[in-house]
């Protein structure tokens, strides 16, 4: 099922500065497996991360503490979706704290990091292979150790390689 275009109150996937362009990348992958039956080659590394902005825990200083409505237990995790031309290591660095898998052949990966309490910093991602750095960049969005209201959407972007 893919989620209905701009409307906001059916789980929408329409244009938005906190998802960026991780959304339509990913449900164009997708969409053409469907459509074609097998998996499209991935001819270049892309890394998709996502993450809240802050803990699901967290005491908001003004606003209301959100709550999930369909009962599931809300994450403090940051996801790296990584698209693999060839195999490698992908790393999320967090507050100084790394989380690695190693890849040994092309393809779709995921790795998650926690979310540490108390802690405030922009995490990094990074695809080495054979030694050589593809991909070491900065999320685009800070993660808070305080916040005077509570945002629970999660944030998202795209950091392909230039290969």
């Amino acid at each position: 099922m893919l989620n209905i275009w701009t409307d906001y109150t059916e789980q929408a996937i329409g244009p938005a500065t906190s998802t960026g362009y991780a959304l339509y990348d990913l449900n164009a992958y997708y969409a053409q497996w469907y459509k074609t039956g097998s998996a499209p080659t991935i001819t270049r590394d892309v890394l998709y991360y996502s993450y809240r902005l802050h803990r699901t825990d967290i005491d908001p200083g003004l606003g209301v503490e959100w709550t999930c409505q369909l009962g599931d237990t809300p994450s403090n995790e940051i996801e790296l979706l990584a698209f693999l031309k060839a195999g490698g290591t992908i790393r999320i660095i967090v507050n100084g704290q790394t989380y690695e898998e190693t890849a040994t052949v092309a393809g779709i990966y995921s790795l998650k990091a926690p979310i540490p309490a108390d802690a405030a910093f922009v995490p990094r991602f990074v695809l080495e292979r054979n030694g050589k750095t593809i991909i070491n960049e900065k999320g685009q969005y800070s993660v808070f150790n305080t916040v005077e209201y509570p945002n629970l959407l999660y944030h998202s972007g795209v950091i392909p390689a230039n290969n």
